[in-house]
């Protein structure tokens, strides 16, 4: 794929790390021109880039670096649901392993929150809940093909590659479960690490018995690690 293909803009995000910074429009613009290593970026991309319209793949990665957030947060996800039939709005509740500081395996908790319209998922987002530690992960790509769930997130905050995670899940029990796997970049370990991970849809019948099961379908996998 071309460098410089067009991509489409979260421009809400945009906007709003712009404000939160208490950054102009023309200090952003004045920035990229001042670094000889930046792309520099028009007032008109910028504008362009909050109201949500596509722009240069280049443009967009420049105006990530001068906000200091990953390229991916900004890019609006498509979400394309390829011959499925299947709505997984709403909240889902599950575990994952991960090694703590000391190398131990530790039970991670993670809340997802996803929003499906007919065949898109227009946004993912996730709280995971680790011993004395709780953190957001924002979803840049999430694809349902068929009864199969994949996921790429980062965790908000965390300096990349650090915080990237790829999620593979498949649906099972009516589409009231999501099993199956995580993968990602351990700086403690500094290694690329797996874990089973199964999630429950909180509004299914059988929410609680599916959880209690989840949680030990996981933690019996932590002397196997």
């Amino acid at each position: 794929m071309p460098k410089n293909t067009s991509v489409p803009v979260n421009g809400e995000r945009v906007y709003a790390d712009r404000k939160r910074q208490q950054l102009s429009i023309a200090a952003l613009v004045e920035k990229s021109r001042q670094d000889p290593k930046s792309i520099q970026v028009s007032k008109s991309t910028f504008e362009r880039a909050e109201r949500g319209e596509s722009i240069r793949r280049s443009s967009l990665r420049a105006i990530a670096d001068l906000l200091g957030q990953p390229y991916e947060r900004y890019v609006k996800n498509a979400g394309l649901i390829t011959g499925s039939s299947a709505d997984i709005s709403g909240a889902w509740i599950g575990y994952f392993l991960e090694p703590d500081s000391y190398l131990k395996l530790q039970l991670v908790s993670i809340e997802s929150q996803f929003r499906q319209q007919g065949a898109v998922i227009e946004e993912v987002s996730a709280i995971v809940e680790r011993e004395g530690d709780r953190s957001r992960e924002i979803c840049v790509e999430a694809q349902l093909i068929d009864d199969l769930l994949i996921t790429k997130h980062y965790v908000e905050g965390w300096t990349q590659p650090s915080g990237i995670s790829c999620t593979m899940l498949k649906l099972t029990r009516g589409n009231c479960v999501l099993t199956g796997h995580t993968m990602w970049y351990d700086l403690d370990t500094e290694k690329i690490e797996s874990s089973p991970n199964v999630m429950v849809k909180k509004d299914s019948e059988y929410f609680e018995d599916y959880l209690k099961i989840a949680r030990q379908e996981v933690s019996a996998q932590m002397g196997r690690v």
